[in-house]
């Protein structure tokens, strides 16, 4: 458990905030089993990233790979591109991307959702003013987006999703 705790608040960067703290404790209230597991976890973090293109960025490219893998990636993104915004991921041929560790199809998803919010066709800013089903709706017409992509987004963004179901 001691191992979980620490891989999830490598890999999604995790500190803990008051929803997270009031949702530990219903859950802790309300349920033995895992009241013991949450004591023997300890303090986990939840933290928000104010930069949501980042953050969705690092969702899809850590997806099937190991934490190792996925920091090593990020690391070499973040020394090509000093913020990462889609501007400048758009200002990046794909090749050198690509050096960067990232995959095809994890390329075309990233290159897709740079160019629809330099379009003004996905504005991650407004996330908190729609619903649960018009998020799915409009994030899964992604290809390379899908339920679990948008979970975590919404769960590392807002909080708000984490203790209620996404359908």
């Amino acid at each position: 458990l001691d191992n979980y705790s620490r891989v999830l608040n490598q890999r999604l960067n995790l500190n803990m905030d008051n929803k997270f703290k009031e949702g530990i404790i219903f859950l802790k209230k309300n349920d033995q089993v895992l009241k013991k597991i949450i004591d023997e976890l300890g303090e986990l973090k939840f933290e928000t990233n104010p930069n949501r293109f980042e953050s969705l960025i690092r969702i899809i490219i850590s997806q099937q790979l190991s934490n190792k893998s996925s920091n090593t990636i990020i690391t070499r993104l973040k020394n090509k591109i000093n913020f990462f915004s889609p501007e400048q991921f758009l200002s990046q041929s794909k090749e050198e991307i690509r050096k960067c560790g990232v995959s095809g199809s994890k390329y075309n998803s990233i290159f897709t959702i740079s160019n629809k919010i330099v379009n003004n066709q996905l504005n991650l800013e407004m996330i908190e003013n729609m619903t649960k089903k018009d998020i799915k709706e409009e994030m899964m017409k992604i290809k390379g987006i899908g339920p679990w992509t948008i979970n975590i987004f919404l769960i590392l963004l807002a909080g708000k999703f984490l203790f209620k179901g996404m359908y």
